[in-house]
């Protein structure tokens, strides 16, 4: 079967509404529509969306005339049909139906969704940036004292103190590194500090451990 529909817009009796539909269609407002018939008479419904409020409308059509409406929002009266189901009524005529019952489904929804998803690319970048920006202006602010504590703490060999910053799905996480030739995860940097100003001893791995430091030994 294919079915067409050639509903009047003119069934939208109040030129205001009439106007306010035009712009409904012509936005793309209307999300859904679902069609199914009873004999020779066909029932619309339908949800038209404006500024995330949803409306839901119903239509009972037959010979392509109106023969009943009923819409969720307060403009709809016995006297004319509000926007949202003229908005119905434009989409239902462009539509081309092969068989029922038939679904409509606006792709406006997932445009949405796809440019919301972008937007929240784009502020994990700029986050992360930020983050590695701060990292490595903390690092260089403290980088004096590192070197100090380390200094005294290893032997008088230096070891670099590195930030990390990647996305970990959408957690953006920093992690720090420790070392020369071969660099070991700090799990946290705060137990570090306070280790090397305590004078703690500590291994990190096989070939980096802190020694406690009195006077002049390094035990």
């Amino acid at each position: 079967m294919k079915l067409k529909f050639n509903i009047n817009s003119n069934v939208v009796k109040s030129k205001n509404n009439l106007e306010i539909a035009r712009k409904y269609h012509h936005y793309d407002n209307v999300e859904s529509i679902h069609v199914t018939a009873n004999e020779d008479v066909y029932h619309i419904a339908a949800v038209v969306s404006v500024f995330n409020h949803p409306q839901k409308c119903s239509l009972d059509i037959k010979d392509n005339q109106v023969i009943s409406y009923e819409c969720s929002c307060p403009f709809n009266d016995q006297d004319s049909m509000c926007g949202h189901l003229g908005a119905v009524i434009l989409k239902l005529n462009e539509l081309e139906i092969n068989e029922l019952p038939f679904d409509y489904q606006s792709d406006k929804l997932q445009k949405i969704k796809e440019i919301e998803k972008e937007n929240q690319r784009q502020r994990r970048k700029a986050q992360l940036r930020q983050m590695a920006s701060m990292s490595t202006k903390l690092i260089d602010f403290n980088k004096s004292q590192y070197q100090t504590d380390l200094r005294l703490s290893i032997n008088q060999e230096k070891y670099d103190l590195t930030p990390n910053v990647y996305l970990n799905g959408d957690e953006i996480v920093l992690e720090y590194k420790i070392g020369n030739e071969k660099k070991y995860v700090l799990k946290n940097i705060a137990d570090f500090i306070e280790r090397i100003q305590n004078q703690e001893n500590y291994k990190y791995g096989k070939a980096l451990e802190f020694c406690e430091i009195k006077g002049n030994e390094t035990i």
